[in-house]
């Protein structure tokens, strides 16, 4: 359901490394797919408050509906000829997500000329019931919860953290943030000494 993950034996560390954190709100950067959450989940239930963090868009809609927020997506009118077969399935927040995640499956097809753009397109659009269905009644079973969720950079996500909190994070490292990284002009520091898990 949710795209990547963390290798198994990082999750086993996290795991293991949790009990020994101060019993305090647990702040997680970089969420991704929210794989960090889901072990800590495991390891504390509801009993401690997990915060999320991620920029991209497919995140943020995770982290909106795993902290309760309001997922601020629509139907575009411009779209509405192509995808208005949509609209019954973003009446509410389960079914909109689970519309979301799907569409990055198909919506490169979407309005591209072509034999197999318009095969792919129709073919989705034909198992959409039952792929869409399959989708929200899992979402609808998550157990995780966030206590909040925070969108933007996680530099400005960790100023916002109190000190003596646990932070955990796998940020992304492809050569291409790599590269970028190196290139920033100006490093930020929160002044807090954390342990990154990448």
């Amino acid at each position: 359901m949710f795209h990547g993950s963390i290798p198994a034996p990082l999750r086993s560390i996290i795991y293991e490394h949790a009990g020994a954190w101060p019993e305090t709100d647990i702040y997680v950067g970089c969420s991704g797919n929210f794989t960090i959450e889901r072990v800590l989940h495991s390891r504390c239930g509801n009993s401690r408050p997990v915060h999320g963090n991620d920029i991209q868009a497919y995140s943020c809609a995770l982290g909106w509906y795993l902290a309760g927020d309001p997922l601020p997506f629509t139907l575009r009118e411009d779209h509405e000829e192509e995808l208005g077969w949509l609209a019954p399935y973003l009446e509410d927040r389960s079914d909109l997500l689970a519309t979301l995640m799907l569409g990055t499956r198909f919506l490169q097809y979407v309005g591209k000329e072509g034999v197999d753009y318009r095969r792919m397109t129709a073919a989705t659009r034909d198992q959409w019931p039952r792929m869409h269905e399959k989708t929200a009644t899992k979402l609808k079973a998550l157990e995780t919860r966030l206590g909040s969720f925070f969108a933007g950079d996680v530099r400005d996500y960790l100023d916002q953290v109190p000190p003596e909190a646990p932070v955990v994070m796998s940020p992304r490292s492809t050569r291409w943030t790599i590269r970028r990284s190196s290139r920033a002009s100006t490093p930020r520091s929160t002044g807090r000494r954390r342990a990154s898990t990448s």
